[in-house]
């Protein structure tokens, strides 16, 4: 099976994506645990669907961390996760077009 240019343009941006998505995710991750670090054991946030409280987690981080760069990291691999994503996908339409 021979793989054409576009393809191989779209699974080499898929792969770089997923991983700094993933990459994102375990920041955010390492965030929460530094928030649950200073919080008591009551007052503690749960690991599990912190994607619906991300909001409350940064400020929490940002309120108990003001210098630290985790959460512009975690930003920064986010959007370029997602800009590679659509930017493999545009690249495959583009290049198939020809």
């Amino acid at each position: 099976m021979k793989l054409s240019l576009p393809s191989l343009v779209f699974i080499a941006s898929f792969s770089v994506a997923i991983s700094l998505i993933i990459m994102a995710n375990m920041w955010s991750y390492a965030i929460l645990g530094e928030v649950n670090g200073r919080r008591s054991k009551e007052d503690q946030i749960g690991m599990f669907w912190i994607s619906l409280k991300m909001g409350q987690i940064l400020r929490l981080h940002a309120q108990l961390y003001p210098d630290s760069p985790k959460r512009k990291q975690m930003w920064a691999f986010a959007f370029t996760g997602f800009a590679f994503l659509f930017g493999g996908a545009l690249a495959f339409v583009v290049l198939n077009s020809r």
